[in-house]
């Protein structure tokens, strides 16, 4: 299958499916499905985005290696589907230690932003976390922004911040 084409016939999940197992049969695929994701279509890139986060739920590590390049769409994403999947793959993922500081920092970013919708808030928040236990001094300051944003926050982060406070605490 040609990707590219595939990515244009529909946007559905039916379809995003499709291309996401034909990307975990052949990981080697998982380059034109990035190189989609980063190009300058931005209905290609939001295409590509569904399939990302999917095939991200499974074989997260295949992300690594494009990490220095997608760091930037998180700094300054041209949609939200973009950011949203990004942080879904991020979420289960062990990011190098070179990163975890700006990754940490942009997620923090998009907790505390109430305008963010709230599947990257919270997939954003996760991402966080898994940073913070590899470097547990940061959980003070994850905390902190937790609770600080959960008083008028919807209830995708409201239960999601509850778990992570939870999980902040067996660290702090």
């Amino acid at each position: 299958m040609d990707i590219r084409v595939q990515l244009l016939k529909a946007h559905s999940k039916e379809n995003a499916n499709l291309i996401a197992e034909q990307v975990l049969q052949r990981p080697e695929d998982f380059k034109v499905l990035m190189d989609l994701f980063l190009g300058d279509d931005e209905l290609l890139a939001q295409r590509a985005a569904w399939s990302i986060g999917m095939v991200g739920e499974y074989k997260p590590e295949l992300i690594l290696p494009h990490l220095p390049n997608l760091l930037p769409v998180l700094q300054n994403a041209r949609h939200p589907a973009l950011t949203r999947n990004i942080y879904r793959v991020l979420q289960k993922t062990d990011v190098p230690t070179e990163y975890q500081g700006l990754l940490f920092d942009l997620a923090i970013q998009e907790v505390t932003n109430p305008g963010r919708p709230p599947a990257i808030r919270v997939f954003a928040m996760t991402t966080a976390l898994r940073i913070v236990t590899k470097v547990q001094e940061l959980a003070p300051e994850l905390q902190m922004v937790i609770e600080e944003n959960m008083e008028h926050a919807p209830k995708a982060f409201l239960s999601r911040g509850r778990k992570t406070l939870k999980a902040l605490e067996l660290l702090i």
